[in-house]
């Protein structure tokens, strides 16, 4: 999907209710936020010479790479949460 999809989406989503599951997330998946918040990110696509769907990283490159399925976005976001955590104990 396009960057300016993203965006257009997003607009459609009251403010409000961004916020709030911003908030949500945050408390959800601390590290995941502490992660973005610092220059990180967490990228979703599928690699294939990887054979991963996922990856977090920060502005040295990958911390974390995920598994090349997930039985759910839920199951994705627990397993990136639990990987971003090891790494960032494994650091500090």
């Amino acid at each position: 999907m396009p960057a300016e999809s993203i965006g257009s989406l997003k607009s459609l989503i009251p403010k409000k209710a961004r916020t709030m599951n911003s908030i949500k997330n945050a408390y959800k998946y601390p590290y995941i936020t502490d992660l973005i918040n610092n220059g990180g990110g967490l990228s979703l696509e599928y690699i294939v010479d990887m054979k991963i769907t996922v990856f977090a990283f920060d502005e040295g490159g990958a911390v974390w790479q995920g598994k090349k399925s997930y039985d759910s976005i839920e199951a994705l976001m627990e397993d990136a949460e639990a990987g971003i955590k090891k790494w960032a104990d494994e650091r500090w």
